[in-house]
């Protein structure tokens, strides 16, 4: 078995190290303090003679912070850190009290050891009566007087010298230590640099404030405590470089300039001589601004058009008057309120805020109505984090795109000409509208009595035609009268457009209209008759040129000038064929209008000479030229003289047959002509009585009216025969011609 150290002995050096434990950690707050106070004083003390940049006062108030613990690690830390075992504990309390030399020590030993296999040298009785010689021995030492507390008092005189004269640094208001040291101790924290110069902001008031993306601040500061060459402005956005600019003096001892706040927050402080406010910093927030306009417009009941949706990053609004527009707006951040405000030019009319709704989804939604009331409108709103507005929001333009009333022309019946009772006439034209029209009537009226109207067309869509038949059966006219009449379309909101108005002669049912058409149609046939005469003329010319240059070439082949004339050649007879087909064709067709066995016998004998024509003339002269090209030179002009001779006669048969035409259209043209000079000197008679009329009764407008309407249509007639005589002298051959042109 073994002998156990001794409870007293225990306790005494578990007194003994508490003891020593304490007085370390006395003199480790001492010398942290000492050191912390000598150190920071002395970098504050030098802040205040030279005005330290700021990484270079970071860096030794790092490097001061650094010598503090170390300081610490030397008298205090390192010894914390390494905890004594109870051998250690022994050697120290032998040092402190040389009486236990080595018995200490040995009955520490003697009783940690456990039995062991080895051989032992002492024995159990040895063990017991050291143990108890050195627990009587160590009873009556004192710990306190081995570790007396006078160990760390100069320490502790060290650091109550450094406290008083810390105090004395504070005492001294000049020297603005508390700051200084504040700077020293906390060189990360937003301090001034203090001296006898004080800086105050008086605008921005708060220097720290919230401010709107793209506003420039101005600044403006007092300079209090003594003058100040130069009041410099230093400011950085964040993670950006410093700048700085000089301050412009205003009165007294004010100082002003303006910061640019774009985006990022910017810092900003003044340097006054000695004086470094501290960091302010004005918070870049965006205004609110709208992103993006949803616009959804119902157009009105009246149309049937379906709603129209877009997207667009402006707001211009442009609709058909009556449209209301539905708004969706995308904004950059949360709104607390916005509106829309309808403005006009209007000065006696109001604006007109029209509130805005958030939803769920961050949207803001809204409408407005296109009536012409209001021309343009902008976007309020304002920011709920920040209480910002969009002052700088845009007029946006409200168009209210009015209906017009619907385009209406009248094509038939021309103004100012005759129509017969009883007969029929044309009716035709057209109508347009930019929405959509409902129908299209036809207006009339005799004289001065009232309009009347009937329906053409029950029309849809944005446009619609006219053509048709009046039949001026069973209206109230008569020979003399003036008749009135004029198209009128009505659209889907009821706007009406009215027509030109075309004013007729109201005469006897005794005029031949089958005679007078059947005139403009052989003179439209003699038109074209001149024309294959034409024709065939060109193509006989390109014949001949084509044989001519054949003959007076001496080279054995065709050559290249040779080759295009025989080319023109071809063609001219091709298109002299396809004519000939187009003149037969018309010949067909008129032989079934023709009025009478007479026009009918004409028109076949007619006919039977462009088949004749086609067919004996044209059609082998078509085949012979068409071989040109691919012949010997010999071979070509062996043939030319005979194609010649056909292409020459070709044209005088359509000479012939331009003759014979031209003389019968021009035989009735005359016969219509002389019936239209007749009624023509009718009318001029009825105007002179009216005339004559009218002056004797000059007061009367209806009189005056009523001549002025029959002296237009008098003038129409003459026009008229002006144009008819016109297309006689173009028909008529020779001294006839002549005549009819002198008349």
């Amino acid at each position: 078995m073994s002998v156990p150290i001794d409870s007293r002995t225990l306790a005494k050096v578990r007194a003994f190290a508490e003891r020593r434990r304490r007085l370390i950690l006395e003199r480790g707050l001492c010398a942290f303090v000492l050191s912390l106070i000598v150190i920071m004083s002395a970098l504050a003390l030098l802040d205040r003679l030279v005005i330290l940049p700021d990484p270079l006062r970071w860096t030794l108030s790092v490097l001061g912070y650094g010598g503090v613990l170390l300081v610490l690690w030397r008298t205090c830390l390192r010894y914390l850190f390494h905890r004594a075992d109870s051998r250690e504990l022994a050697r120290m309390f032998e040092r402190a009290d040389p009486s236990l030399r080595e018995d200490l020590l040995s009955a520490i030993e003697l009783g940690e050891q456990k039995g062991s296999a080895g051989r032992r040298w002492d024995s159990e009785q040895f063990r017991a009566l050291l143990q108890m010689s050195v627990a009587r021995r160590i009873e009556g030492v004192e710990v306190k007087t081995l570790l007396p507390q006078k160990l760390v008092a100069p320490w502790l005189r060290g650091a109550v010298a450094a406290g008083v004269f810390l105090v004395v640094l504070l005492l001294f208001p000049g020297l603005h230590f508390p700051k200084l040291l504040g700077r020293a101790l906390l060189p990360g924290a937003n301090l001034e640099r203090p001296s006898d110069i004080v800086v105050t902001f008086l605008e921005p008031a708060p220097a720290d404030r919230i401010v709107a993306s793209g506003d420039t601040v101005d600044v403006l500061v007092s300079v209090e405590g003594g003058s100040a060459d130069k009041v410099v402005l230093e400011t950085t956005e964040e993670g950006g470089d410093a700048e700085s600019f000089k301050l412009s003096r205003r009165e007294g001892n004010r100082y002003s300039g303006t910061i640019a706040v774009n985006r990022l927050d910017v810092r900003y402080r003044v340097r006054a001589k000695g004086t470094i406010t501290r960091f302010h910093t004005l918070e870049s927030r965006p205004r609110p601004e709208v992103l993006e306009f949803a616009k959804t417009y119902h157009l009105p009941e009246y149309t049937g058009m379906p709603d129209i949706t877009a997207r667009d990053d402006h707001g211009d609004l442009s609709a058909l008057e009556g449209s209301r527009v539905e708004l969706e707006l995308k904004v950059n951040q949360k709104i607390a309120k916005g509106g829309l405000r309808l403005t006009s030019t209007r000065r006696e009319v109001e604006d007109k805020l029209v509130p805005l709704e958030a939803s769920e989804d961050g949207l803001l939604r809204g409408s407005i109505m296109l009536d012409n009331g209001f021309q343009t409108y902008r976007v309020e709103l304002e920011a709920a984090e920040s209480g910002f507005t969009n002052k700088f929001s845009p007029d946006y333009e409200l168009r209210a795109v009015p209906d017009l009333a619907p385009a209406v022309r009248l094509a038939a019946p021309e103004t100012n000409r005759e129509v017969a009772v009883g007969a029929t006439t044309p009716i035709a034209g057209s109508a347009t509208d930019d929405v959509g029209l409902a129908a299209v009537l036809q207006a009339w009226r005799v004289g001065q009595g009232e309009w009347q109207e009937r329906a053409l067309v029950e029309a849809s869509g944005t446009s619609a035609e006219v053509a048709g038949e009046w039949n001026l059966r069973g209206l109230p006219i008569q020979p003399g009268d003036t008749l009135f009449t004029r198209l009128v379309a009505v659209d889907t909101k009821g706007n009406r457009g009215e027509s030109a108005i075309s004013r007729l002669s109201v005469t006897a049912a005794d005029m031949d209209t089958e005679e007078r058409e059947w005139a403009e149609k052989e003179k439209d046939f003699a038109k074209e008759a001149m024309e294959l005469q034409r024709k065939l003329g060109e193509m006989a010319q390109a014949v001949a040129e084509a044989k001519k240059a054949a003959k007076e070439s001496q080279e054995p082949e065709l050559g290249v000038g040779e080759q295009q004339k025989v080319a023109r050649a071809q063609a001219a007879v091709a298109e002299a064929q396809h004519q000939a087909g187009q003149v037969w064709e018309q010949l067909e067709a008129l032989r079934t209008e023709a009025p009478g066995r007479a026009e009918e016998a004409e028109i076949q004998a007619a006919a039977e000479a462009v088949a004749d024509l086609r067919n004996q003339k044209l059609a082998p002269l078509e085949e012979q030229v068409a071989d040109w090209a691919t012949k010997p030179k010999e071979a070509f002009a062996q043939a030319d003289d005979i194609a010649e001779g056909k292409a020459w006669e070709a044209h005088h048969e359509a000479a012939r047959l331009a003759g014979m035409e031209r003389a019968l259209a021009a035989e009735d043209q005359a016969v219509v002509l002389a019936k239209d000079t007749d009624r023509s000197a009718a009318r001029q008679l009825e105007v002179a009585r009216a005339s004559a009329e009218a002056q004797s009764q000059p007061e009367s407008e209806v009189a005056l009216e009523a001549v002025k309407e029959q002296q237009e249509i008098a003038g129409a007639q003459s026009r008229e025969l002006e144009e008819a005589l016109s297309d006689l002298a173009e028909l008529a051959e020779g001294g006839e011609q002549n005549t009819v042109r002198q008349m």
